[in-house]
């Protein structure tokens, strides 16, 4: 956390249950009427063919170090299955067998589930799947294995049948289901949270369609029960051929005392058609059109065929703002240049000062985000000597809008501190990746925002310090241990380890170090055992810190004001009104992982480590009198200590591994960045002409969730006919389960990219490539490479290793771009290869993916243990010492 210092943090280390129904939770797509006369009839089948269970590797909830399991190693392949052509190749037989280390004896069989809950009209079907294998002993399975011993996959087959006189454009949800195939044809993303933000859409020829439903049995949707039972629901629905605006998605910010809390918009739009739209432009319309302004953040904003992308606007009003507003959207299809119309009508909500109010803003990667706002109306807080007053950030739940009742109100029992409460949104209910580094940028972008805020609302009251954070969360916390995944090679074992360090908290607690924590569990937590609190009480009791723990007699995982209990009421007081001064001890320690997640200690910011394959470590003793800091360094390449906002007493000299420097401190404008050599010897540079593209640094550090920490939108671009539809697959993944805005250019574009608005320029890009259709990297000693004869990889001081094309080799690694940007290459030499290496650009957390990684033709059903090769990349874009290679 740069430039931020925690006043205090309070963890409630407890396991997400969902506190909504998924019904509560899910968006509907809404599309213009279609003529009811013409509507074709979607039908799916009664009768489906189910084949399982079969083992899967997770996130286990049982472990002591984890809270939020899920299914990791799916995205990797995993399927028993694919070894023998996959369940595509399996006819249904009752009297048929299939090995499975689950099932009763050793064996499953096909059985037949007929669906009840079942729909089918005019264009229009859904039917929802519940079974489970009664058969199997969960039981003594859960009492071997914890609740990991409950998760298992298993595949079904029905169908969809189609009648008319023409094909109809079908949009597809999958809510519980992260892949699945139609007409054989694989589709990896799905919608396993249930967002509805982006089906699948396809077009669909009259007659019987085969559907084939791969399911995972997941705790942390479905819940811990010893007969785990699937439930997830398939629909269809036929769609316009033409622009199609969600209007449930639309995010508007809400009107204060007559004031509009800020000026970003966005709805989601979804082309219907196979040709590209460009959006070119928004107008008001209604009796209030005079009185607003609108404006694309862009120039132009265009959508792929069958693509989805967010449309973000500024709006600006010169009068009284109305309840209800109605927007024309012009946009182009293809060549044609005739602008095409769609309407949109958006809902105002007016809220006074005193509300939890929502405003929004933009995340880093370009799209708008909100969060929901407290400001301090407490009069007692403005007397005496005037100060800037802290922020009490709530982290919410997975699976909970921050918009919702109930994290909006999660404070009310302490509103009156004098403090700021802010609730961000981590972008989704799930906070996609945990709050961590596409979810963290919402929560550093939110603090941000405030500023605009005040400036919107004309505030007078009290100020506040962006810096100054108490952060209070409930569930939806972090996880680190993965059982039951397929045996590997030790050494590629470590790798994908290494590749999951940012998230293990149990290895980082030396840096709570001056931290105030309070832990705080219900001893009858039946989702996350109290151990897990407990565990990590001890864990920084032995590194010689404290944490102050109450365990609740009686209490559960969430009970009404579990946030506001007194002694956490008094918790947040103290922190808020006392403000803290050099509380760091006078000898701490710092663990760096390879990544951009870890803020200063001290003020001290490490810029580079020799190399990601061990965590850096930084150890400071304080000598006050002689007003020197003796440093210890381990794996350290480049650092600078910063003194904007560090509340600690900073020296005038400092013993680096041995070598007396003088201290300089840095700004934001002038750095002076501590360097070691080769040679171990430490000197002070302020040329900063080092960030270049041969030295990896600020947002290019950290696996391949460094995508992730783009500055604009992302491009994603597809390099043949083949694969541009993996590229629409991976454009449609990242704004399912990130809300992410993709520029998808396919080799069959007839537009150009968007215009040169503030959205368009500076983001991170993917590509997909197969054979040798790949450009040369920027940096010419990039040590990857792509030919005719397949695959090339140079590690230092060996010989390069060299894999040749084969049917289902594919590879996926980060490259570096000019200006601290990446570009993420997914390639294949075929179809298939290119499939297997698009799984694992990031959608779910956790899958443990490196810098870099070749996968074989096992990886789809060894998953991770099927891996040719796979690593990381140093401070010079070169393979790592502790990389895998095979």
């Amino acid at each position: 956390m740069a430039g931020t210092s925690l006043l205090a943090l309070f963890f409630f280390l407890a396991l997400f249950k969902p506190l909504l129904p998924t019904a509560q939770l899910a968006k509907q797509f809404s599309s213009p009427l279609h003529d009811q006369w013409n509507m074709p009839t979607l039908s799916l089948s009664q009768e489906w063919h189910i084949l399982g269970p079969f083992e899967i590797g997770t996130r286990d909830r049982s472990d002591p170090d984890l809270l939020l399991p899920l299914h990791p190693e799916a995205v990797w392949g995993a399927d028993p299955l694919e070894a023998h052509g996959g369940f595509r190749a399996m006819q249904y037989a009752p009297e048929a067998t299939f090995p499975t280390a689950i099932g009763d004896a050793g064996l499953c069989r096909w059985t037949v589930l007929l669906t009840g809950d079942r729909i089918a009209t005019d264009g229009f079907t859904k039917a929802t799947l519940r079974f489970g294998f009664p058969k199997v002993n969960w039981t003594f399975r859960r009492s071997i294995y914890g609740w990991s011993g409950l998760q298992y996959q298993a595949w079904a087959r029905g169908n969809v049948t189609v009648s008319g006189t023409g094909p109809v454009t079908s949009a597809i949800y999958t809510d519980g289901i992260l892949e699945f195939r139609v007409d054989g044809q694989l589709y990896f993303g799905g919608d396993f949270y249930s967002y509805r933000r982006a089906p699948l859409i396809l077009d669909l020829e009259p007659g019987i369609h085969t559907l084939e439903l791969r399911f995972f049995y997941d705790i942390r949707a479905l819940g811990g029960s010893d007969n785990p039972q699937i439930n997830s629901t398939v629909e269809l629905k036929q769609i316009s051929s033409r622009l199609n605006i969600d209007r449930a998605s639309v995010l508007i910010p809400d009107v204060v005392e007559g004031k509009l809390a800020s000026p970003y918009v966005s709805v989601n739009a979804q082309n219907g058609m196979n040709k590209v739209v460009r959006v070119v432009w928004l107008k008001p319309v209604g009796e209030n059109k005079a009185h607003f302004d609108l404006a694309l953040l862009d120039d132009s904003i265009t959508i792929a065929p069958y693509q989805y992308r967010p449309l973000a606007f500024k709006l600006g009003f010169s009068g009284r703002i109305p309840a209800q507003l109605s927007f024309e959207i012009g946009y182009e299809i293809g060549l044609e240049g005739q602008i095409q119309i769609a309407e949109l009508v958006v809902d105002v909500k007016h809220r006074s000062m005193s509300e939890a109010q929502k405003f929004t803003f933009l995340h880093p990667s370009g799209i708008v985000s909100y969060a929901i706002l407290r400001p301090p109306l407490n009069t007692s807080c403005h007397t005496g000597e005037k100060r800037n007053l802290p922020l009490v950030i709530g982290l919410h739940g997975a699976g909970l809008e921050a918009d919702g009742d109930i994290v909006r109100h999660m404070l009310d029992g302490v509103y009156g501190l004098c403090a700021w409460i802010l609730f961000p949104t981590g972008v989704t209910s799930w906070s996609g990746d945990d709050w961590h580094t596409w979810g963290f940028a919402d929560v550093q972008a939110a603090v941000s925002g405030i500023r605009d805020w005040t400036k919107a609302m004309s505030w007078k009251g009290a100020g506040i310090s962006l810096s100054e954070w108490v952060v209070v969360g409930h569930s939806n916390g972090d996880y680190v241990p993965f059982t039951i995944w397929r045996d590997a090679d030790a050494s590629l074992t470590a790798v994908l380890e290494s590749a999951r360090r940012n998230f293990k908290h149990e290895l980082l607690t030396k840096n709570f170090a001056g931290i105030p924590i309070f832990q705080q569990h219900g001893a009858k937590d039946d989702n996350v055992p109290a151990y897990h609190s407990r565990l990590m009480h001890q864990l920084t009791w032995e590194d010689g810190l404290t944490s102050h723990y109450l365990e609740i007699p009686q209490a559960g995982h969430w009970f009404d004001g579990v946030l506001t209990t007194d002694p956490l009421t008094e918790f947040y007081r103290h922190y808020t009104e006392d403000i803290l001064h050099d509380t760091l001890p006078n000898n701490f320690s710092i663990v760096i992982p390879s990544s951009m997640d870890m803020g200063s200690k001290g003020g001290i910011l490490v810029d580079q480590l020799w190399t990601p394959d061990i965590y850096g470590r930084i150890k400071v003793t304080r000598d006050k009198e002689e007003h020197t800091w003796r440093i210890k360094t381990r794996n350290i390449r480049r650092f600078h200590i910063k003194t904007k906002g560090v509340r600690c007493a900073h020296p005038t000299k400092i013993s680096l591994d041995g070598s007396e420097l003088v201290f300089t401190s840095s700004n934001d404008d002038d750095i002076a960045w501590y360097v070691q050599n080769a040679a171990g010897y430490w000197a002070i540079s302020r040329d900063d002409g080092w960030r270049g593209l041969s030295e990896r640094y600020g947002r290019q550090l950290g696996a391949m969730d460094a995508i992730l920490r783009t500055q604009g939108h992302l491009t994603i671009i597809s390099r043949s006919i083949v694969g541009d539809t993996v590229a629409l697959q991976i454009s449609r993944n990242l704004f399912q389960y990130f809300a992410a805005d993709c520029e998808l250019i396919t080799a069959v574009s007839t537009l150009p990219v968007s215009g040169s608005g503030s959205n368009s320029t500076l983001g991170n890009t993917i590509v997909v490539a197969i054979g040798d259709k790949l450009d040369h990297p920027q940096l010419p000693t990039f040590p990857i490479s792509v030919s005719n004869k397949g695959l090339k990889l140079n590690k230092p001081s060996r010989t390069a290793v060299e894999y040749e094309p084969e049917p289902g080799l594919g590879a996926v690694f980060l490259r570096p771009l000019a200006g601290e940007r990446l570009e993420l290459v997914i390639w294949g030499a075929d179809l298939e290869g290119l499939q297997q290496a698009a799984r694992l650009v990031p959608t779910l957390t956790g899958a443990g993916q490196p810098d870099f990684v070749v996968l074989s033709p096992s990886c789809r059903w060894k998953g991770g243990g099927g891996v040719y090769a796979a690593g990381f990349f140093d401070f010079s874009w070169q393979i790592s010492s502790g990389s895998y290679l095979s």
